[in-house]
């Protein structure tokens, strides 16, 4: 068994966490939120805009 923790991080990104049942899920979004707020800024994606000329 384990968790699964997805926030958004960024202007179009996401950050995910995988942990074990018995890990402490309070520090685990605890620590989450401190590491968005210290490098979110820096994860967000600008929009992909397609290049292709059909071929």
């Amino acid at each position: 068994d384990a968790f699964l923790f997805v926030t958004a991080a960024g202007d179009g990104s996401c950050l995910a966490v995988l942990s074990d049942a018995d890990s402490d899920v309070g520090q685990v979004a605890y620590e989450m939120t401190l590491l968005v707020k210290r490098v979110g800024v820096h994860l967000g994606t600008a929009p992909r805009t397609d290049l292709s000329s059909g071929g």
